[in-house]
């Protein structure tokens, strides 16, 4: 069995209300969007109002200076190509509101909300590596950290050739002192009909999108023109990714290489075991890097994972405060680990 596969099926135990113990794991309650969600013109999502707040065309970073408000936005764009467990290309979001720094550093939000995968932090140092012997669970901190703004986000290209909506949902965990809900806001199955399973083809690398914010009653809505730029696609020439279940021995180095980019990127490295041991690894993008033969030791032997993804990171103010907006062009593969 895929690993991945197997570890979604770990992610957490149902319990008779639906609910699930363990990693946390979004229970399918009916997200508070509705409508289609998905008008050319930039107009509602949902029951939300018409994008007609502040407009921001300016071009500052968003650098060390201090935002006006307290909402810390975090949000990921994923554009995950098509490998031998899924033909197609798929691109999806997931994200969410806070008035607090996160305790977790991980920018990328869209496995645990979508895949329900919690990986590690890659580590901060580049070209580095770190062993984790079992994968972590999502800490979503308290709920009372956790904001519900409007009823969805969008992701608009600037040239208006596509958009990617997601909607508000109701992410419920389940604990030993009951259920906690956090309002979050992605794509995919059971995010409700505005935003299930968007066309890949909206989706293009090195490419501008707009960022257009619903606020509810949190905060007025708002377009922000032109930035987010996707990263250079992910060229990978090893390993062959799409050589289904081929061997690598843990006595060797698991070198990549791929096409580097000149922009603002980072390369994320993980390799996880089927008992969900996990090598993680952030790599300069400058083409190569090696997992080494000492870490691959502390993996099980037989089918592994493999995850590799470009990202760049742009930051952004907003009215009510600053927002993150990662994108990443994610490669999966499937491999046989060999002594």
């Amino acid at each position: 069995m895929p690993i991945v596969v197997a570890l979604l099926a770990l992610a957490g135990c149902n319990n008779e209300d639906g609910t699930t113990t363990g990693n946390p794991v979004a229970d399918g309650s009916i997200p508070t969007a509705d409508g289609d969600g998905a008008n050319d013109d930039g107009g509602t999502m949902g029951t939300g109002m018409a994008a007609t707040g502040v407009v921001d065309e300016g071009d500052d970073d968003w650098g060390g200076t201090a935002f006006i408000g307290d909402i810390h936005g975090l949000v990921t764009f994923t554009f995950s190509e098509g490998n031998p467990l899924q033909a197609n290309d798929a691109i999806g979001i997931a994200g969410g509101f806070r008035t607090a720094l996160a305790s977790w550093s991980v920018d990328e939000v869209y496995s645990p909300l979508v895949y329900l995968l919690a990986f590690p932090d890659p580590p901060i140092t580049p070209d580095t590596t770190q062993v984790d012997m079992s994968l972590p669970e999502f800490d979503f901190g308290s709920d009372a950290d956790w904001i519900t703004a409007g009823d969805g986000l969008r992701l608009r290209r600037t040239d208006g050739m596509g958009l990617v909506d997601a909607c508000l949902k109701d992410y419920v965990v389940a604990g030993e002192d009951g259920q906690t809900i956090y309002p979050v806001y992605v794509t995919g199955d059971g995010a409700g009909a505005a935003c299930g399973n968007p066309d890949a083809a909206a989706y293009a690398p090195e490419t501008d999108f707009d960022v257009v914010l619903f606020g509810g009653e949190a905060f007025a809505d708002e377009e922000l023109i032109a930035r987010v730029t996707t990263p250079l696609a992910l060229e990978v020439q090893s390993p062959a990714l799409d050589d289904f279940g081929a061997e690598v021995s843990a006595s060797a180095d698991l070198t990549f290489t791929w096409t580097p980019s000149m922009g603002d990127t980072r390369i994320v490295i993980r390799v996880v075991d089927s008992l969900g041991a996990v090598v993680s690894a952030h790599a300069l993008d400058d083409g190569s890097f090696a997992i080494p033969a000492a870490d691959l030791a502390n993996l099980m032997t037989g089918p592994i994972d493999v995850v590799i993804a470009r990202e760049r990171s742009d930051r952004m103010l907003f009215s009510a405060g600053g927002l993150t907006v990662v994108s990443r062009h994610e490669r999966w593969g499937y491999f046989d680990l060999q002594p």
